[in-house]
């Protein structure tokens, strides 16, 4: 708690020369050091002044001035009520309400059992139906709720939104997993495809976080999931648009994380390798592919292994996770020796 004011002592920072003589820090040892801290934001007339600092919205630093306590500072006026803001702390995920797109199969469907194991209810969002009423009589009503939808229809995003937080409440944690491959290369792919690929895998993404991000930051709590690939860090043959969107996604969602500190809401980026799901069989270009051949994906690892490691990741509040096997060795080789990896990109065609 913070100490009580002690009024026979006022300030002596309000008449001195800051430019000859600066005021000295203190540390913030009258605060309470669990969750909540306090950011002092400078009133716009009266008060300290702020040499050198046009802007005087900018929040003041969690120390204050020499002999001035909080009290005092809000006794003489010198800045506005203090306004509480949430430490990311670890999050728990009992009584939450998690959204999950793509969710019909993989790695979306693998998320609901850990969830609800945890106690969170579980909205679910795929185009089909079916699988989504599968998996509400699996874990019954009280635990999850369908909401099916074509993401590839923009103009019903909103309206979507509304359905979802209709289930059970406001959305608490939003994991964008739904998404589309490619097994095509750059000059066989229409620019129809090109577009429907960039528009699921990462204007989508963008908008339903958009959607949700604001009740969020105003209950000062929440956590938001993307899922990228090893192809936002490393581009192969037949993957252009793809990797392409993948990138996307991990710059976007890293410059959000830095825009949304400070707020209680995390971001975390997933970067699975080889996942053993169905995504290789609805790529854009798989029709003309030989089945037969295998694919590095039939070899990869269990889509409920990832789901634990998402679920973990949402509640350590890890900023970003690879899940995989020795593909993800191409993340550090893309970093340390770019040039070798450019070389040898073209032999990795699925």
């Amino acid at each position: 708690m913070l100490d009580a004011p002690n009024n026979a002592d006022v300030p002596a920072p309000f008449h001195r020369d800051e430019r000859r003589d600066p005021p000295q820090l203190l540390s913030p040892r009258r605060l309470h050091p669990v969750h909540d801290v306090l950011v002092l934001r400078p009133k716009r007339e009266g008060g300290i002044e702020q040499r050198g600092e046009p802007n005087c919205t900018q929040p003041l630093p969690l120390i204050f001035l020499e002999g001035l306590d909080v009290h005092t500072a809000l006794l003489h006026g010198c800045v506005d009520e203090p306004k509480p803001v949430r430490h990311l702390m670890p999050m728990e995920l009992r009584d939450t309400i998690v959204w999950v797109t793509g969710a019909s199969d993989g790695i979306g469907r693998a998320l609901v059992a850990p969830l609800i194991q945890l106690g969170a209810r579980v909205v679910v969002t795929a185009r089909r139906p079916a699988p989504l009423q599968a998996l509400v009589a699996e874990f019954g009503a009280e635990n999850v709720a369908a909401v099916p939808a074509d993401l590839m229809d923009t103009e019903s995003l909103a309206s979507l939104h509304e359905r979802a937080c209709e289930a059970f409440g406001p959305i608490d944690v939003l994991v964008n997993n739904a998404g589309r491959s490619q097994r095509a290369a750059a000059i066989d792919t229409p620019m129809d495809e090109v577009r429907g690929l960039m528009e699921l895998n990462f204007m989508v993404p963008v908008a339903l976080t958009k959607f949700v991000m604001p009740g969020m930051v105003e209950r000062g709590r929440g956590h938001i999931v993307v899922v990228s690939s090893v192809a936002g860090y490393v581009s192969t043959p037949q993957r252009s648009t793809y990797s392409a969107s993948k990138f996307a996604v991990r710059g976007w969602f890293d410059s959000l994380r830095a825009e949304l500190h400070g707020t209680g809401v995390g971001v975390c980026v997933v970067v699975p390798g080889y996942i053993r799901t169905g995504i290789s069989r609805a790529a854009v270009g798989s029709e003309q592919r030989d089945q037969n051949r295998p694919d590095p994906v039939d070899n990869g690892l269990p889509p409920e292994h990832c789901a634990k490691v998402i679920v973990q990741a949402i509640a350590r509040d890890r900023h970003e996770v690879h899940v995989g096997g020795k593909e993800l060795a191409a993340i550090h080789l893309s970093r340390l020796v770019p040039g070798l990896v450019r070389r040898i990109a073209h032999k990795f065609a699925p």
